[in-house]
């Protein structure tokens, strides 16, 4: 996927990261791209996307579970510890849970 020159710049960024942006411009896929890219490159890391909803931290870890599949599928457990709705384990020892958080 190609990405525009701001979502390159927000994965490149280092430690806390604020956006603010319009409506339907790619932060989801650019943040996924980056959990993705954290999650695979650090071991043994527990990393929590959430949200004020539900559907909007699912529909994020969705975005992640994919980037995943499309980029680093061999690093995605299987078997008894395959991705659930809200659990995602690699085999780097990294763990990716989804959790609302309530409003």
């Amino acid at each position: 996927m190609k990405l525009d020159k701001w979502q390159e710049e927000i994965i490149g960024t280092k430690g806390n990261i604020c956006l603010r942006s319009g409506r339907q411009v790619g932060k989801s896929t650019v943040i996924s791209h980056k959990v993705g890219i954290y999650a695979t490159s650090h071991k043994n890391k527990n990393v929590m996307v959430i949200s004020a909803v539900e559907r909007q931290a699912y529909l994020l870890f969705e975005k992640i579970l994919f980037y995943l599949e499309q980029n680093h599928k061999k690093m995605i457990k299987k078997g008894k510890d395959r991705p659930t709705r809200s659990k995602l384990k690699l085999t780097n020892g990294t763990v990716i849970h989804c959790l609302p958080t309530g409003l």
